[in-house]
């Protein structure tokens, strides 16, 4: 499922990051680009100074492509932002060609891009003044594909896919379908049955979405949907209901929160209930309802171990299957515990709790399992998990490694994510003992 394996993969590369700087107070310090995987953990190494010197390139995410290349734009200080490829290595990082770009806008020399992975073949938007284009690239050149309004940069593409070499993706409140063979564009609103492809969730190799009130299931072969459950069938509601925060609760089941967009919790969704579905109509029920009340709210959820847990009325609970809760842990008697920033690895859920003061903890699911790690400073920026042990980065306040229910920690400063491979966890930051600007670092594992 495309949430969970980015949840997965972000988690991975904070890990390793931490783990890789065990006993070094400069972990992004190692000299040159040597590969240097010593019985301390691994440890983050220079890949290129693309832009060389005391200045930066500034690398941003990216996205893997094949099993080992990871494409993402920076600046050699010379050609503006532009995309390039690596593979872990400074002969293997390298720009890719063919991208046209308009040298006389104005925007030219910071261009956003958009990434999509399909295996040996990236998709990407790029945007800059007047345009917004759709390219592909196989990590050496890129190819143009389509640009549905050259005088507009407005014209972005959102919901893609692949399906055989057919190209499915929304521009604006249309939906179309782009032949990789000849690149011939079609229109695909009749075979919809409406006017724009929704988002789709994967769930075991079949496609959801919602619209409206109603949670659907899309054929993938000639786009027709069929209805699952209708959350509001006697049209009460005014605005439609969506699902977030989906979750895999086991091989079958989902869990998913129900709610709209209101700009207090979920970023700008406020849940009124966690649901619960194996994609059927029969299997799809509601689990728990959000208490009402101006403090009473479930604000975030995870699931660990088959076992779903709440902060819900600013404490944790869990949440049974027959819909009943019981606290885990009371933090601080008598008010509020704010319970908020949960986030699971296979043994432990984390989260940031009042006990008089705002502290970090980890819990097994159970009240002696349930302890204060970390006194709280900075904010948790990036988890990361392989095998027993958890790296976890926090801006202004390092890098720590979580193992076995005890904390270490083992970096200080400061480290944007930026992704992973089957073999790299891919980063920028700078390093303390060589004059270099923001810089692609590696980590192998």
């Amino acid at each position: 499922m495309d949430e969970l394996k980015a949840y997965l993969i972000f988690t991975i590369l904070t890990l390793s990051l931490a783990s890789g700087c065990l006993g070094n107070s400069d972990p992004i310090s190692s000299n040159g680009n040597e590969e240097n995987n010593d019985e301390s953990g691994l440890v983050p190494r220079l890949v290129k100074d693309i832009n060389p010197g005391h200045y930066s390139s500034n690398p941003s995410e990216g996205i893997q492509i094949r099993w080992n290349k990871f494409v993402f734009p920076a600046s050699d200080g010379r050609n503006g932002t532009r995309l390039w490829v690596t593979d872990g290595t400074e002969l293997g990082t390298k720009l890719i060609q063919n991208l046209s770009i308009d040298t006389s806008d104005i925007y030219s020399d910071s261009p956003h891009f958009v990434f999509s992975s399909f295996g040996n073949m990236v998709v990407f938007e790029i945007w800059y003044g007047s345009h917004s284009s759709l390219w592909s690239t196989d990590g050496i050149t890129a190819e143009f594909l389509v640009d549905l309004d050259e005088e507009s940069r407005n014209d972005h593409y959102n919901n893609l896919m692949m399906i055989d070499d057919d190209l499915i993706f929304t521009s604006g409140s249309w939906s179309y379908n782009l032949d990789l063979n000849n690149l011939s564009l079609t229109s695909i609103e009749e075979q919809l049955g409406h006017d724009e492809l929704p988002r789709l969730y994967d769930f075991n190799g079949q496609f959801f979405y919602t619209r409206d009130t109603i949670l659907f299931h899309m054929n993938m072969t000639d786009y027709s949907s069929t209805t699952i459950f209708d959350f509001d069938p006697e049209n009460q509601r005014e605005e439609s209901i969506y699902w977030n925060g989906i979750k895999s609760f086991n091989d079958t089941s989902i869990i998913f929160c129900l709610g709209y967009w209101s700009g207090y919790v979920f970023g700008e969704f406020e849940c009124e209930g966690i649901w619960i579905s194996d994609g059927t109509t029969n299997g799809t029920r509601l689990l728990r309802e959000n208490p009402s009340g101006p403090t009473s709210y479930i604000s975030d959820y995870e699931v660990l171990d088959e076992k779903i847990f709440l902060a819900m009325n600013e404490h944790l609970y869990q949440l049974h299957l027959d819909s009943n809760v019981t606290k885990v842990r009371d933090l601080s008697p008598d008010r509020g515990d704010s319970v908020e920033e949960l986030f699971v690895t296979s043994t432990h859920l984390y989260f940031e709790g009042y006990d008089g003061t705002t502290d970090f903890y980890m819990s097994d699911g159970t009240f002696e399992g349930t302890n204060r790690w970390k006194a709280g400073s900075g904010s948790l920026d990036f988890s990361f998990e392989l095998e027993n042990t958890v790296l976890v980065g926090f801006s202004g306040d390092g890098m720590y490694i979580l193992e076995g229910g005890d904390s270490v920690k083992v970096a200080d400063g400061v480290y944007a994510f930026l992704g992973i491979t089957d073999t790299h966890l891919f980063f920028s930051g700078t390093s303390a003992s060589a004059d270099i600007g923001n810089e692609l670092w590696a980590i192998t594992y």
